[in-house]
């Protein structure tokens, strides 16, 4: 008997429960490296394993993982318009998350910053959180230049925002509109 013809046990169990392995696989967070040979499959080796576990699985793959870009905020091209010129329309339409994590300096260089420019802490995380609506409309632009269309909410970034009871950092879409962190040190 070949490979070929070996029944597999995978796809013998019920579709309920290979939905339920589905998404515990595919629930984790995924950070993009574009310097993988291919993005897309990464955390997804079901995807690879035969077009039964392809079909039944890839809209569930792109709806729960979460995509994590690094995006230098000085660079004018950016890696999550790549990702996302990557991945095909039809599919492109699922991803719930992108989350692109802008960076520019390490907490060192941020608090000599801000206290070079004389800004408290507040105004500091403020000015971040402008930083970080500016960067999501340009990359926004440059997805319209490109003609990629994504959904209202995908692209988000993590802000530091009050709970009520304590700073929390959150994932939005809009930073700015987020509750402000708050201080108990008088600046």
């Amino acid at each position: 008997m070949t490979d070929q013809a070996t029944p597999s046990r995978f796809l013998a169990l019920p579709r309920e429960l290979r939905d339920e392995i589905y998404q515990y696989t595919f629930s984790d967070a995924i950070w993009v490296n574009l310097g993988d040979i291919d993005i897309r499959t990464r955390n997804a080796g079901l995807l690879a394993a035969c077009k039964q576990t392809r079909r039944e699985a890839l809209a569930l793959y792109y709806q729960t993982t979460e995509f994590k870009v690094d995006e230098p905020v000085w660079c004018q091209t950016t890696d999550s318009v790549k990702f996302l010129a990557s991945i095909a329309t039809e599919h492109r339409h699922l991803i719930t998350v992108v989350n692109i994590n802008f960076w520019s300096y390490g907490e060192e260089d941020r608090d000599k910053i801000y206290s070079r420019r004389h800004e408290t802490k507040a105004e500091y995380f403020a000015r971040r959180r402008r930083d970080k609506d500016a960067m999501l409309r340009f990359i926004k632009g440059k997805l319209v230049e490109e003609g990629i269309s994504v959904k209202d909410g995908v692209l988000k970034t993590m802000v530091l925002a009050w709970n009520g009871e304590r700073n929390e950092g959150i994932l939005t879409a809009t930073p700015s509109d987020e509750a402000s962190p708050r201080y108990d040190e008088v600046e």
